[in-house]
């Protein structure tokens, strides 16, 4: 009995593994991303991040209710001061 696979031949039509949507880019607080798809990405992928204050390995904060973003999570520290 033979074990060898079969030879198929290459699809001409097969087309390329997606590429990932996002790239880690340098950005690293909630309020530097476009959605929670994108921050989710950046948490799992990119170094240096700081957009899980509570360490539960989720961008998002529960803790954030009043924070006025289309996103639902907390924003990083504001570079200009706190939000009155």
């Amino acid at each position: 009995m033979d074990s060898a696979q079969p030879f198929v031949a290459p699809d001409p039509f097969r087309r390329a593994p997606p590429q990932p949507e996002y790239a880690c880019d340098g950005r690293v607080y909630c309020s530097q991303m476009n959605s929670g798809e994108e921050a989710k990405y950046f948490l799992a992928h990119c170094p240096g991040v700081k957009m899980d204050e509570d360490n539960d390995g989720s961008p998002v904060n529960d803790s954030s209710a009043g924070v006025s973003r289309n996103l639902t999570m907390a924003a990083g520290p504001n570079p200009l001061g706190p939000r009155v």
